[in-house]
């Protein structure tokens, strides 16, 4: 029998491997630069985590960068703003425009409302998108089907409703799969069961 122990402390391994330090850079593309920004104030991110006068690649917490592009975004446990605070959202429309995009990570970050459909349409490069206690709601949009690379996707903790879509059986990269602690009902989609990647499933 596989060690269920070792599994998860791989993943891990290969989770913060994502994020480990690189020879610093400079963020190249002024579409990137700009989508950083309007996610800073969308979001109400704090100057302590995103500063402003500063290169985003080198210099702002949890960006992480590859070839002057952004390859890494990790909000988790951030701060917002005191207005930010006042009107939480799950406002982050400038994701469409990191092409180079591999993981976002927004666990314990507050973002009340739906998953939009287009996370499966537009962030076609994600391999790990982990949203873990961030109060979200409503469905699982079948679109996320459509996300072909991805291999971890976190989204315990939180109050989705509605059945798990069966476009889930199409994720055959799948690794990690974590729904647990929502509102979800419904079978569990047969297409699950023939993830051969799938190394740990919680639905509990």
């Amino acid at each position: 029998m596989v060690d269920q122990r070792n599994i998860g402390v791989a993943l891990v391994l290969f989770y913060l491997l994502l994020f480990k330090p690189t020879v610093e850079q400079r963020l190249s593309s002024s579409i990137e630069f700009t989508a950083l920004f309007e996610l800073r104030s969308s979001l109400g991110l704090t100057s302590r985590d995103w500063p402003r006068k500063v290169d985003p690649c080198s210099s702002w917490n949890g960006i992480r960068c590859e070839n002057g592009s952004v390859f890494g975004i990790n909000i988790s446990g951030f701060r917002r703003t005191t207005v930010g605070r006042q009107n939480p959202r799950f406002a982050v429309d400038s994701l469409v425009n990191f092409t180079h995009l591999v993981s976002f990570n927004a666990s314990k970050f507050l973002l009340p409302g739906s998953i939009p459909d287009w996370f499966g349409r537009r962030l076609l490069t994600l391999q790990v998108l982990d949203l873990r206690s961030c109060n979200i709601t409503g469905v699982i949009p079948s679109s996320i089907g459509n996300l072909s690379n991805l291999s971890i996707l976190y989204l315990s903790d939180n109050r989705l409703t509605g059945a798990i879509p069966s476009s889930l059986g199409r994720l055959l990269s799948l690794s990690v799969l974590d729904l647990s602690n929502n509102l979800l009902a419904g079978s569990i989609p047969p297409g699950i069961g023939a993830l051969s990647q799938l190394q740990i499933l919680n639905l509990s």
